[in-house]
């Protein structure tokens, strides 16, 4: 197709829009029954029966969510034709990939471009499909800043028995595609978790007007690289679940960019996510440490409450060496947290007790693993709980001769004069130090 040429006895070819997709190039056309300016979008590698095959199928998938108004809306087509075409909407405000400059540092314009992706992205996959080869030209706006999908050539339907497949190894955009892409038959059996890595990288892009290929921390709010990396993890496992999970991460980093999200509620959706990577027994320092900081600005209630659902995992990975400058603050805080608490059961002194042990036998700290040791003590004590006492007591009686704490155990008896670490069994101590400091606390 040429400009002047005339199709189908109706829509006059204008000019050229676009011939850098992969399979169609797209002309600007006067549709002479309407008289609006439309879109033509034509197959333009003539030789080749497998593609050709594809834009067909990517224009039957396109009328197939013709309900959906997050996807190219197919005007007309002509399949039969050579070269088959269809006939869009012009989208007067293009594609996303010079976008950057029209919403830096507006964080209310990056947030409803960035959910408007994931709605768009959401909508196909809702229909059982997955696109493949998502980036910013990939995504259209119109006069009124709409955003819609495009180009699904390499949409998968992974239901469907008689897909067609690719013979090559991979396909997609540089820069965008993820790792899996490049494994044999990765491709084929796409998943949601190869469009959430696309779809993160293209993020980067819009945010930054950046190549993808290289993403760069510094370039965007850390509230958003969060997202961002969490979408372009190496293993797909380790990505955002959902499209649903994705958008949510956007809403909580853009109401912190913009002071809509108090402290607390920043704390409890990084606990959580904490929690959820303990689950596999992996942590990353970073996180760690911003959610140790972001702990010792809470109030003490405030801070029980984010904690109040804490388990040895996490006591014992931020116990660990890397984390020793700040594990005495953050202890010093739970105790403060845990004293400003209310309404708990007496079974809670057991879980104060084994988080406890957690930072006792992890941290390198002898004045931290006293502390916490006081914690689990006073804990067991005052809630009368016998299995808190029992974690108590194996902990004391399991130090061993030399150990430099005994003599700070010592002192804990000799501090906690009604307390049930007096009647703790001198006999079971491997300490000599500790039992003898029992025996004479006992026989007098």
């Amino acid at each position: 197709m040429k400009i002047g040429d005339v199709i189908a006895g109706r829509y006059e070819v204008l000019s050229c829009i676009s011939d850098a997709g992969g399979m169609g190039c797209v002309m600007g056309a006067k549709d002479s029954d309407s008289g609006d300016e439309v879109a033509v979008k034509y197959f333009k590698h003539s030789g080749d029966d497998g593609l050709r095959e594809r834009f067909r199928r990517e224009v039957r998938l396109m009328q197939g969510m013709a309900e959906s108004p997050m996807v190219v809306t197919v005007l007309d087509a002509e399949l039969k034709h050579d070269p088959p075409y269809f006939v869009m909407p012009i989208y007067e405000k293009g594609d996303l990939v010079s976008a950057s400059a029209e919403i830096a540092g507006d964080y209310d314009a990056q947030r409803s471009l960035l959910l408007a992706m994931c709605d768009a992205v959401e909508a196909l996959h809702e229909a059982g499909h997955f696109h493949r080869d998502i980036k910013p030209a990939n995504f259209l706006r119109d006069s009124s800043g709409n955003v819609v999908i495009s180009d699904l050539g390499f949409a998968l339907d992974p239901n469907s028995s008689t897909r067609q497949t690719l013979s090559q190894q991979g396909w997609g955009t540089e820069g965008y595609t993820p790792p899996e892409f490049r494994e044999s038959g990765g491709f084929k059996s796409a998943s949601e978790a190869a469009d959430i890595f696309m779809l993160g990288r293209a993020f980067y892009q819009v945010l930054t007007g950046r190549d993808p290929l290289f993403v760069d921390p510094s370039a965007v709010e850390k509230p958003l690289y969060y997202v961002i990396d969490k979408c372009c993890r190496i293993p797909p496992n380790e990505r955002f679940g959902s499209i649903t999970e994705v958008r949510a991460a956007l809403e909580l980093a853009f109401d912190h960019l913009t002071g809509n999200l108090n402290s607390a509620s920043l704390a409890r959706t990084q606990f959580d996510t904490i929690q959820n990577r303990l689950q596999s027994l992996k942590y990353r320092s970073d996180e760690m440490n911003e959610f140790m900081d972001l702990a010792l600005s809470l109030e003490p209630a405030e801070l029980f409450a984010v904690l109040r659902e804490a388990d040895p995992r996490f006591f014992a990975s931020i116990s660990q060496e890397v984390f020793a400058e700040k594990l005495p603050g953050f202890i010093n805080a739970y105790e403060g947290a845990l004293d400003a608490s209310d309404g708990l059961g007496f079974s809670y002194a057991e879980v104060v007790a084994d988080n406890m042990r957690s930072v006792f036998t992890t941290s390198q700290d002898e004045a931290v693993r006293l502390q916490a040791l006081g914690i689990a003590v006073d804990w067991a004590d005052a809630m009368n709980r016998f299995a808190a006492m029992g974690t108590c007591s194996t902990l004391i009686t399991s130090i061993k001769d030399g150990d430099s704490i005994a003599h700070g155990i010592v002192a804990m008896i000799a501090e906690k004069e009604n307390s049930f670490i007096r009647g703790i069994d001198a006999v079971e101590c491997r300490n000599p130090l500790i039992a003898d400091a029992l025996k004479r606390h006992n026989e007098s």
